[in-house]
């Protein structure tokens, strides 16, 4: 929840901080509005990455989880064949001899 707010507040900055150079606002008043400009811009560019790393992290952590999910199933598939297998070689074998008493 707080990384969603730090982009969209990353977001709102970056704005802020083009619509002030934009509209030339930085001509017309000067230095102050510039650094007001640079700051924004800069803290936007700051909230962005500080909300996009457990993003990522956390979507690079449910790709992985899937993943593993699927190679263990699919894991399991081939033991269950594996098993089926040496069941049926195993009937084969028994039916094939008479026992001998």
């Amino acid at each position: 929840m707080m990384a969603m707010l730090y982009l969209i507040g990353g977001i709102v900055c970056l704005l802020l901080g083009a619509g002030i150079v934009l509209s030339r606002l930085v001509d017309l008043m000067g230095p102050t509005y510039a650094a007001l400009a640079g700051i924004s811009i800069a803290a936007g560019i700051g909230l962005i990455s500080v909300g996009a790393g457990p993003l990522f992290h956390a979507a690079v952590d449910a790709l992985a989880g899937r993943m593993l999910e699927d190679l263990e199933r699919g894991q399991a598939r081939a033991r269950a064949r594996r098993a089926s297998e040496v069941q049926a070689e195993d009937s084969e074998s028994y039916s094939g001899t008479e026992e001998v008493m």
